[in-house]
């Protein structure tokens, strides 16, 4: 398996925090299908599919828990995600309704990515500039908004500082702040860093090869139980090991 990740142009880099593609080959696991996790997502993202029994496209939403499903050798998967502070107008707008959702796709958006054809996604894809022309298509079709205070919460979020040492510089009560932020990305503040911090901690485990218990430390874990205990919990109970068993199984091209 070969998970790929690359980053837009400049042009989009406000509106796409990165395009990926997840591919399986057709004698992974001798060609029988198996069950998958995938972490918790704070990000909304469009996948077009091609796997033996489906070949289209769906909307996946901000996933505050792991995700298993069912995946079948030769299937290929590309996917747009965007950036947590980004709405779109009459689509995704509340994207507390999308939480650990499998969204279908609009029918609207169809024609706005008519180059992407899901049953011609191969593993060698790497057509990324027709991504980008569906997205420029997107952008003419419907009013899309950054939202600049959810994008400085995020970036304070991400930077790992501890909301209490920051929140007052927003010139709003925590209140109306916390349900704007949720409406905007889907998550609650705390969820956001939570499953951010998460994801930064494995791929420092494993992408990085840092020691466990060093990477936690670095992404404000007080000690090796509470980032075991984290991870238990938003991996609905899989145990690190496990987990880390089934990514040695990727390829990463980040």
């Amino acid at each position: 398996m070969i998970y790929t990740e690359t980053t837009p142009s400049e042009k989009l880099k406000e509106l796409i925090h990165s395009y990926w593609k997840f591919e399986i080959s057709t004698d992974f696991n001798n060609g029988h299908p198996f069950f998958f996790e995938v972490m918790p997502e704070n990000t909304l993202s469009i996948v077009f599919i091609n796997v033996p029994h489906f070949k289209g496209v769906t909307c996946l939403g901000v996933q505050a828990k792991r995700m298993k499903r069912e995946i079948f050798p030769g299937s290929v998967f590309v996917g747009i995600r965007f950036n947590p502070w980004v709405s779109i107008e009459g689509l995704f707008e509340n994207k507390i309704s999308t939480a650990n959702q499998i969204i279908k796709f609009p029918t609207c958006l169809h024609e706005t990515f008519s180059e992407i054809n899901p049953c011609n996604l191969s593993p060698d894809f790497s057509d990324y500039h027709l991504l980008e022309k569906g997205l420029s298509n997107l952008t003419n079709q419907f009013k899309i908004t950054s939202d600049p205070m959810v994008k400085y919460l995020c970036l304070k979020l991400e930077s790992g500082t501890k909301i209490k040492e920051w929140i007052k510089e927003v010139p709003l009560s925590l209140r109306p702040v916390q349900k704007h932020f949720k409406k905007i990305t889907g998550t609650t503040m705390a969820e956001f860093r939570n499953i951010h911090r998460l994801r930064n901690t494995v791929t420092q485990i494993y992408i990085q090869q840092e020691k466990i218990t060093n990477a936690a430390f670095q992404n404000g874990y007080t000690d090796h139980a509470h980032f075991m205990n984290s991870f238990k919990k938003l991996m609905e109970g899989t145990p690190l090991k496990n987990f880390l068993t089934q990514t040695e199984t990727i390829r990463h091209q980040l």
